[in-house]
């Protein structure tokens, strides 16, 4: 699944956010649905998502954000 990813990746990096590549060699381009590829696909979701939802919000948005969430001050 590459078709049009690195104009996606360049909109991604030109707006700071985060992302993550991961490539799997001489697969299909539904690969992500089936075996052998699926379980290691689930893993990178996993990780990412992990990295996003285990921490602080405002924490993690000035992790992976150019412009991250400023706390409210009361």
């Amino acid at each position: 699944m590459h078709a049009g990813r690195d104009d996606y990746l360049k909109v991604l990096n030109t707006n700071g956010i985060y992302s993550e590549v991961h490539e799997f060699e001489n697969s299909p381009h539904s690969f992500c649905l089936f075996n052998p590829w699926f379980e290691p696909t689930i893993g990178y979701i996993d990780g990412f998502l992990k990295k996003f939802l285990s921490h602080d919000p405002v924490e993690v948005s000035q992790l992976f954000f150019k412009d991250p969430i400023k706390k409210a001050t009361r």
